[in-house]
């Protein structure tokens, strides 16, 4: 009944982290505009996200901080339709892929998006499909735009870059202080007279920032669009279906009349990127946008800053939030669903895992628990402990010697991952930072465990010889076989003596002395102590004088030893200069990740740069392998 109630919780819990992380995504400002030319004077237009409208007569108020630092003397002021001329140009595809459904609820968005846009706005309707075509002009009022867009039908192909060359020409005549351009087409281009370059500079000559939707199709290509918005400082917004056309065609409505033009004298940091966090409250809720735009006092005279050089981030803190709340959500999910299919282990089970779960006895019995802590430990263990990962750990964790249980072990291990990722994500401001970080921290500690495991094999092996003489001196005396055992857990260091302790204790349990020793020598893995075993079974089964083949192994093991000390010098020299040559680009990555992110944001961001990480990252892997590998002598 309890358990049923614990996944319950987790389950209800997790609905609620979900609803909170879906909901905590929004808060974000949409940055239109970065105005530099007069600096040290610095213009920035953002607008509200839809569903943020604010009465006529309010200015919200906002808070900039240029590289961590608060600006002062901060103008604020609304534009847009509702306190200076802006000019709309609504460019619609009449194609014949439109024909039909789509066009239809495009004709219902447009309407709805001159209803948004107000009576004074100052509308130009034009349409395209073999040709581009002016439907309406902005000096013909508002019936003359619902007539125009009622008599829009579909056929032909698809001018688009034509259709975006007329939109600027229509946004300069007569002049305004400001024009935007809203396009909206479901297909590629096929015929224009234009091409994309052509349509990008005329853009960026106007300053109308484009917004483009882009409605599924077999004929879609995204890219054209994507290159027109991103250049012109618009957005494109795809939609999957045309009925989503109207609540899109909404929030473009929105982010045109409630935009604010935030100035201020900046203070001249002298950083090569200047970083700007905006925040402001508006309806209720805190926004914000933080983005980054090289310092022209860096830029040669004549070089200026290019549209769109501005990166714009989402706020880093409503991000931590809702990354943060997205992963507890899907933990608690993962935890629930486990839980409901997951069994009780069995006392066999239980058995194979002695040491570990004795820890725990010892510490009920002894009343040492701290309630919350040990929940934790029992959750991770019931989420990660009946599937084989228990089990796979608790033999690294007996063989590293380490007197932890697996749950421990995995609790602190995601401890240590969460951590480490927030605090680099904190520090750097870089998601790809943040990435690399919770990779390493998630690799590390098992590379860690198998070196542990792999450093006590080792010194196992170095005290081997030892013990064989003890073993064959005792045996000289008079000893028994099992009674020279107990004297070597007695009188040698760990780890040789806790695992002939083991093998005594289990002897006396009544497992057969060839048993104990043959779990041993599965659990440290060393090839000299299976040589161990394989004789002293022969020995037991067959005959023969035990001390003679102790010493005789002792003495093998004792050169072979040696041998391999010697190789490992005369191999240190190419083992140093691997390790330096497949660290240094992965420090060199990091470092340039940290002090200049834009240097290598080609590579991870375009198809030719993501194709040579891709390639570089194949040839680094083998390149260590082969470098290792030649390295490494068999003895």
């Amino acid at each position: 009944m309890r358990r049923r109630l614990r996944t319950l919780l987790c389950l209800t819990i997790w609905l609620l982290a979900a609803a909170c992380s879906a909901h905590g995504a929004e808060h974000a400002l949409v940055v239109q505009e970065l105005d530099v030319e007069a600096f040290p004077t610095v213009r920035l237009r953002v607008a509200a996200p839809p569903g943020s409208a604010t009465a006529d007569a309010e200015v919200p108020s906002f808070v900039v901080l240029e590289n961590g630092r608060a600006v002062r003397n901060m103008e604020v002021r609304r534009v847009g339709i509702r306190s200076e001329s802006l000019r709309v140009v609504l460019v619609i595809d009449v194609s014949g892929s439109m024909a039909g459904v789509p066009l239809r609820d495009a004709k219902r968005a447009s309407l709805r998006f001159l209803d948004q846009l107000g009576q004074d706005a100052e509308v130009t309707v034009i349409s395209f499909s073999d040709k581009a075509t002016v439907a309406s002009r902005s000096d013909e009022g508002r019936e003359a735009h619902v007539r125009a867009i009622n008599a829009l039908s579909a056929g032909g192909e698809t001018a688009l870059y034509d259709a975006v060359a007329q939109a600027v020409k229509s946004t300069a005549e007569p002049a305004v202080d400001h024009a935007a351009i809203v396009v909206l087409t479901d297909g590629a281009d096929t015929v224009s007279s234009s091409n994309l370059e052509s349509s990008v500079e005329a853009l960026r000559a106007r300053g109308a920032p484009l917004y483009g939707v882009s409605l599924q199709s077999k004929e879609r290509d995204e890219k054209g669009l994507s290159i027109l918005a991103k250049r012109s400082g618009g957005r494109l917004v795809p939609a999957k279906r045309s009925g989503e056309l109207a609540g899109i065609f909404d929030s473009i409505a929105t982010e045109l009349t409630e935009s604010y033009d935030v100035s201020w004298m900046s203070s001249r940091p002298r950083t090569k990127d200047i970083d700007l966090d905006a925040m402001t409250e508006i309806a209720g809720a805190q926004w914000g946008a933080v983005f980054s735009y090289p310092n022209p006092d860096f830029l040669a005279p004549s070089q200026g800053i290019p549209l769109g050089a501005a990166e714009v981030r989402e706020n880093p803190g409503l991000l931590l939030l809702s990354g943060g709340l997205v992963f507890v959500s899907v933990s608690l999910l993962t935890a629930g669903v486990i839980t409901l299919s997951s069994r009780g282990r069995t006392g066999l089970q239980q058995l194979k895992f002695y040491d570990q779960l004795q820890v725990a006895a010892d510490r009920a019995a002894a009343g040492d628990r701290d309630g919350l802590a040990d929940r934790v430990v029992d959750a991770v263990g019931t989420v990660a402990g009946k599937r084989g990962l228990t089990r796979w750990l608790a033999d690294r964790l007996e063989r590293a010697g380490l007197p932890l249980r697996p749950a421990e072990y995995m609790t602190a291990h995601m401890l240590a991952v969460i951590a480490s990722g927030v605090v680099a994500q904190i520090a750097t401001d870089n998601l790809v930072v943040g990435l690399a970080v919770v990779i390493i921290g998630t690799v590390l500690p098992l590379m860690l465990l198998d070196a542990a495991v792999e450093r006590r094999r080792a010194k196992f092996e170095t005290q081997l010889p030892d013990v064989l003489d003890m073993i064959s001196g005792s045996l000289r005396a008079g000893w028994g076989v099992q009674q020279a055992l107990g004297l070597v857990s007695e009188e040698m260091q760990a780890p040789v003596a806790d695992e002939f302790n083991r093998v005594v204790t289990e002897a006396r349990l009544g497992i057969a002395l060839e048993t104990a020793l043959q779990s041993m020598a599965a659990r440290v893995i060393s090839p000299d102590f299976d040589t161990v075993v394989t004789a002293m079974t022969i020995q037991r089964e067959s005959g023969g004088n035990l001390t003679e083949v102790l010493d005789s192994v002792a003495r093998t093991l004792r050169e072979r030893a040696g041998l391999r000390r010697q190789v490992r010098a005369l191999t240190a020299e190419g083992r140093l200069s691997a390790y330096v040559l497949v660290a240094l680009p992965v420090v060199e990555v990091g470092l340039l990740l940290i002090i200049n992110p834009g240097y290598l944001r080609p590579l991870y961001t375009t198809t030719m740069g993501i194709a040579m990480s891709t390639g570089a990252l194949l040839l680094m892997l083998f390149g260590s392998w082969w470098l290792f590998r030649v390295t490494r002598i068999e003895v």
